[in-house]
């Protein structure tokens, strides 16, 4: 059988046998056979009517078969060869006799034990390049999944912290609008069951009572006002009255408004003027309400140095007003979140001071949706609220 190979039931037999045991529970095979520094390759075949048949598988028979098995030899990074028992290649190469050592190197088959098929690089180091730009990325790919896994469990922690604090100060906003709710109601009820069963004879006292009553009611309606606003804004409903005003009449109006019932608490209220006119185009009402909400806030945390300034003066093109005390200030760890929905610097179910959490909230708002900003400056032994909003000039 010139130029064949065996089929795959041939067997191989790699160590010295004897021909007995070569052909044992064998139908037939390739015995290697090294002669004279040559190795020959015998095949052998049992027939059906007895004995035996064989032959030498012819080299150059052998070496075109393998060659048409073989991919393209030679190719822009790379060559093959097949190395015969004597590390001697088999075909013609354009790189000659490589002394190198392969790149890659494996056994053709068991039945032609010694021949080996070897892999050369063109540029091994243009591989190792590439090897370890691949290296490089992959590490930098590893390095960008671990980095956003990271960022990812950080941003869902954070997620989970802020929705627990959100509940938190939701629980106290509930229960300190109840407490703001019960304190009011009960005292409404109680003088106007006194009055009802006329138990006050002196009219002053009743008027006084009266009075009381009408105070209390105007309390309860604003908290309510307050909560509603706030729901309003949250859902971009709530509607402004704007047309140009000019807001230091507004703030001598505030001023005088608020002074006589400041003073009955014992606190002194000054407005310094450094304008002597400002336009703005304000929803008047809403910015009356913003002053309230600063004013009632220095009012809550003033305690020996009753004192309060309302200051208007114009800089950068900007309207500036400036609600300042001599209160107990702010910590610095609450600063960046006294603006916050239901954030009470004082977090707890049953505050010192009342309040709700709302009134900075919805004054920031109402001064942004002007185009303006409100702003908390620290100063010593007391605080600052700035209103920035933009100037009509003339």
């Amino acid at each position: 059988f010139p130029g064949k190979l065996a089929s795959s039931r041939a067997s191989v037999m790699p160590q010295t046998l004897t021909f007995s045991q070569i052909i044992a529970n064998q139908d037939s095979g390739i015995i290697p056979r090294i002669t004279d520094d040559h190795l020959y390759f015998l095949f052998w075949k049992k027939l059906s009517q007895g004995g035996f048949v064989g032959c030498v598988i012819d080299r150059k028979e052998l070496m075109s078969s393998l060659l048409k098995s073989l991919p393209p030899l030679e190719s822009n990074f790379r060559f093959l060869n097949i190395l015969d028992e004597k590390g001697h290649s088999l075909f013609p190469s354009r790189m000659g006799k490589d002394k190198r050592l392969p790149f890659v190197s494996i056994e053709v088959f068991e039945g032609i034990p010694s021949w080996r098929v070897v892999a050369y690089l063109e540029n091994p180091a243009l591989i190792a390049g590439r090897a370890n730009t691949i290296a490089s990325m992959t590490w930098l790919l590893i390095f960008m999944l671990l980095i956003t896994v990271i960022i990812g469990v950080f941003v869902i922690l954070q997620s989970i912290r802020s929705e627990m604090l959100l509940a938190q100060q939701k629980e106290i906003f509930a229960t300190n609008v109840s407490h703001e709710l019960r304190t009011p109601l009960t005292s409404i009820r109680l003088l106007v069951e006194m009055l009802r069963e006329n138990r006050i004879v002196d009219e002053a006292k009743r008027r006084q009572y009266l009075e009381i009553i009408d105070s209390e009611a105007q309390r309860l309606s604003s908290l309510v006002e307050r909560t509603l606003q706030f729901t309003k804004m949250r859902q971009k409903k709530y509607r402004y009255q704007k047309r140009v005003i000019d807001l230091v009449v507004l703030c001598e109006n505030f001023v005088e408004n608020q002074r006589l019932g400041l003073r009955k608490e014992g606190f002194q209220v000054w407005l310094e003027k450094k304008i002597s006119t400002a336009s703005a185009n304000v929803d008047e009402e809403a910015m009356r309400q913003v002053l309230e909400n600063l004013f009632s806030n220095a009012r809550k945390y003033s305690q020996n140095h009753q004192e309060i300034v309302l200051r208007i003066f114009a800089k950068d093109k900007n309207l500036r007003i400036e609600v300042e005390d001599h209160g107990i200030g702010v910590q610095d760890q609450d600063i960046h979140k006294i603006f916050d929905p239901f954030y009470r610097a004082e977090q707890s179910l049953s505050p010192k001071v009342p309040g709700t959490g709302l009134g900075l909230t919805i004054a920031r708002q109402i001064v942004r949706d002007h185009g303006g900003e409100l702003k908390y400056i620290k100063k010593l032994g007391g605080s600052i609220f700035q209103i920035q909003l933009p100037q009509i000039l003339k």
